[in-house]
């Protein structure tokens, strides 16, 4: 199918205008043309029809191609100018191309003809694709700045490679506090309070910026007027076609109000932890005064044995004293000598000799014991004095045997309780009291969930399991029975505030939702468990040994 062009031809000679007609049908164009010889009839035909090409002779005798392509030119049209001449030199051809003429071809040598027309045509549709991509790209960064402009929420803005500002949005005059007029030109450090200025905060983030390309930080942001919002701050390098550095796009989001809520869900998580560890230590009262009554009545029934026989062995002692005198004096009663041996034979026939130091061992070991409870108590409910936003290092296997000891009256009577501590396991970076609740609320649910499985009247007795290991960088902490299991259809809800499966007064359902939030927002640690129906639970606790280095709970700054 021949493809239609629609030719202008600038030319005096009818003859030479045929053979230029002839040479583009022969190369299978159909072609729509005019010939004009004059400038206003040569603007009359540009102005009132559509044209593909003009092709123009150099030399007529009232038009010239200079003063052609001066018409060409007002029009401002975007097709191929080509001239065709009879004899053109090489100045006057490179004076053609100055002029903007997109080439030339000589009458004589027509066979240049198709291939320069079809460059041109090609370069023409190659000038308009560009044309419209940029007519297309200075829109949509039109649409893009007033976008931009009117954000609100977002402090956008540019910064050049030393970190001066260059563009100014509305978001970013409502959040720090300047107006376009008075920051730009401004350094990236005024943003930022002295101290931070001082300790190179702003440069080290644009350095990290530069060498990484694109950088988020969270922290301290200071307005104009001197006060302070927690902002988060993301700074991405531009750079040009050559890889170059042009400068860095900020974005700066208002965080103030999340920061606020976070810290007052942390209070409320606080106060719950408290709450529920005095609410903990109000039910194990019981268990614990049951715990010390025991050897209290133990050492009580000794101490009473040893206070009885203390008279006998008194009076035994004073007659010994009377005794020691009379033979000072050399005259011994005979009466005296009888009373002494009667004592005497009262004392050893009630075996006080062999009892009195029985008693008194049993009467230490039952104050040993009650020391024992009262230091696992105190080292449960005050189990330090370090920061309260910091861990402590901490024996771990000697804070779970306290709290093992303070929950014994919850699971003697159900479970035997078997300990495989790690020996060498070094210190442990821990919240002790809110770790020692974690254990706590573990061995309870333990505790219920054999009772739950061997039923009211079963004398038997099931098994809790808590053991510690090293794994590489993790300490491993697992508390394991031999109940009754987790139902699969409330397994994905265990950790919910709230949720529980005890009846009710039995239980809140903040015990496993705060031991989550302790092991894994306080301590970075990761909280799972195993179970499988009427064989038991295993509830798996894995702490950092250096929470600072724990990848899943990178600090607020961090490359992207």
């Amino acid at each position: 199918m021949k493809k239609t062009l629609r030719c202008l031809l600038v030319e005096d000679s009818e003859s030479d205008a045929m053979l230029l007609i002839a040479t583009l049908e022969t190369a299978g164009y159909d072609l729509v043309f005019e010939r004009v010889q004059t400038g206003p009839d040569m603007r009359a035909a540009l102005e009132n029809r559509e044209w593909d090409v003009v092709f123009c002779d150099y030399v007529m005798p009232a038009f010239s191609a200079p003063a052609a392509y001066g018409v060409f030119k007002e029009t401002q049209l975007e097709i191929p100018f080509i001239i065709v001449s009879g004899e053109i030199g090489e100045d006057v051809a490179v004076e053609a191309l100055k002029l903007g003429a997109d080439d030339y071809v000589l009458k004589q040598n027509l066979k240049r003809l198709m291939p320069t027309l079809e460059r041109a045509l090609q370069d023409r549709d190659d000038r308009k694709r560009a044309r419209r991509a940029e007519r297309a790209l200075a829109q949509s960064e039109e649409r893009f700045r007033l976008m931009i402009e009117q954000v609100l929420d977002y402090a956008i803005f540019m910064l050049d490679p030393a970190g001066r500002v260059t563009t100014w949005n509305a978001g970013a005059k409502n959040i720090h506090g300047y107006a376009a007029g008075g920051i730009m030109g401004q350094p990236f450090s005024n943003f930022y309070a002295p101290e931070d200025v001082a300790a190179g905060k702003p440069a080290a983030l644009l350095n990290e910026a530069r060498l990484n390309g694109r950088i988020l930080d969270e922290g301290w942001s200071v307005r104009k007027d001197g006060s302070r919002f927690w902002a988060q701050v993301t700074l991405t390098t531009t750079k040009d076609e050559l890889g170059q550095l042009r400068g860095f796009t900020a974005i700066t989001h208002d965080l103030t109000e999340r920061r606020q809520a976070e810290d007052e869900r942390h209070q409320i998580e606080s106060k719950l932890r408290q709450a529920q560890k005095l609410e903990a230590i109000g039910q194990l009262a019981a268990g614990i005064a049951h715990e010390i009554n025991t050897p209290i009545q133990y050492a009580e029934h000794n101490l009473r044995f040893i206070q009885e026989s203390f008279a006998d062995l008194k009076q035994l002692l004073d007659h010994h004293q009377i005794l020691l005198l009379a033979a000072e004096a050399g005259n011994i009663p005979p009466d005296l000598l009888r009373e002494v041996r009667r004592l005497l034979d009262q004392v050893q026939g009630g075996s006080l000799v062999g009892e009195i130091p029985v008693a008194i061992e049993e009467a230490l070991q039952g104050t040993e014991r009650i020391a024992k409870i009262v230091k696992a108590m105190k080292e449960f409910s005050h189990p330090g004095t370090g920061n309260k936003d910091k861990p402590v290092a901490t024996n771990i296997n000697q804070a779970i045997e306290s709290t093992i000891t303070v929950a014994r009256n919850e699971w003697k009577y159900v479970a035997d309780m078997v300990t495989e501590f790690d020996s060498a396991m070094p210190p442990v970076p821990l919240f002790a009291g809110e770790f020692n609740q974690v254990i706590l609320n573990l061995l309870v649910n333990a505790a219920h969930a054999i009772a739950e499985r061997l039923g009211k009247n079963n004398r038997t007795k099931g098994t809790i399991t808590v053991s510690t290991r090293r794994d590489n960088g993790w300490v491993e902490v697992r508390v394991c029975d031999t109940g009754a299991g987790i139902p699969e259809a409330v397994r994905h809800r265990i950790f919910e505030p709230f949720f529980t499966t005890k009846g009710v007064g039995q239980g809140t359902g903040q015990g496993l939702a705060l031991a989550r939030s302790v092991i894994v927002e306080r301590h970075q640690g990761e909280l799972r468990f195993e179970t499988e129906m009427n064989q038991g639970t295993c509830f798996i606790i894995r702490l950092p040994l250096n929470p600072s280095g724990v990848a899943k709970s990178a600090p607020p700054k961090k490359i992207l």
